[in-house]
């Protein structure tokens, strides 16, 4: 099983309609940053730019690491790149910004949510031959030597759908194979495809997800994994509706350190040779 797994950033981005009346001006933003450097504000920002075509709030954490808010466009984006940051700080960080943004916070219908992790496998020589010869059963000598060198980096990509755009089609294939079963009497058909539809419906897979696992291109040894959300939300994201929010955040959160570990979990086992 991988081991020390352990979150080094947390982005969500909020978007809205791209309607001059409701863009966001440099005055407002000037506004937030004042605001966040008032005592008890919750998280200070030490830094404010607003001459790039990108407005940020913004403060360093070495090494190399930033807590973030960018005004681009029409999208509002909050980030924490420290591994000291948890799930529950980040969301009161970002439901903190958005509170303090007030009446002027654009009403905001997509969110999307970024999370990246580093994990230890616990049976590979290191993250290239894990996810390639484990994972994708691609790293076989003689076929790898095409290239006439070693790989030094390998990566897999997965893109998920929300589960209700397929839930109808994958009941009706499962009603066509069970009434095709002659193994089950016609009597319990009907009980069987109950139970399987209470299966498909508790199924949660809000939102598009894209999922990555690469090397760590600054330690070989490690996986990097990265989660990346949209959801469409059915009501506006305001300063008075922000539970949204963390929801959204948490499901990410949740869908990278939890199945996805799971599924890498499934392939880090030791050699049978």
């Amino acid at each position: 099983m991988l081991g020390g797994i352990r979150t080094i950033l947390f982005q969500t981005e909020l978007e809205y309609p791209p309607i001059e009346d409701i863009r966001i001006t440099d005055d407002q933003v000037r506004e937030l940053y004042n605001k966040m450097c008032e005592p008890g504000s919750g998280h200070r920002y030490e830094n404010l730019d607003l001459q790039g075509t990108v407005r940020v709030l913004s403060t360093r954490r070495p090494p190399g690491g930033h807590s973030r808010v960018e005004f681009e466009g029409s999208k509002i984006r909050i980030e924490e790149k420290n591994p000291e940051t948890t799930l529950d700080g980040f969301v009161t960080i970002a439901t903190t910004v958005l509170r303090r943004m007030g009446e002027w916070m654009p009403k905001c219908f997509i969110q999307r949510c970024k999370i990246q992790c580093l994990a230890q496998p616990a049976n590979a020589e290191n993250a290239v031959v894990f996810l390639a010869n484990n994972v994708a059963n691609v790293y076989e000598p003689e076929k790898v030597m095409v290239f006439e060198r070693p790989p030094s980096f390998f990566g897999v990509r997965f893109r998920f759908v929300p589960f209700q755009l397929i839930r109808e089609r994958t009941a009706k294939r499962m009603e066509e194979a069970i009434n095709g079963t002659k193994e089950i009497p016609p009597e319990e058909r009907e009980k069987t495809k109950a139970e399987i539809m209470d299966q498909i419906n508790a199924i949660q897979g809000e939102g598009f997800v894209t999922v990555r696992f690469e090397s760590h291109a600054a330690d070989v040894s490690q996986v990097w994994m990265e989660a990346a959300a949209t959801h469409l939300c059915e009501a506006a994201v305001t300063p008075a509706n922000l539970d949204i929010v963390g929801k959204n955040v948490t499901g990410t959160y949740q869908f990278l350190t939890d199945k996805c570990k799971r599924f890498l979990d499934l392939f880090d086992e030791p050699s049978k040779n």
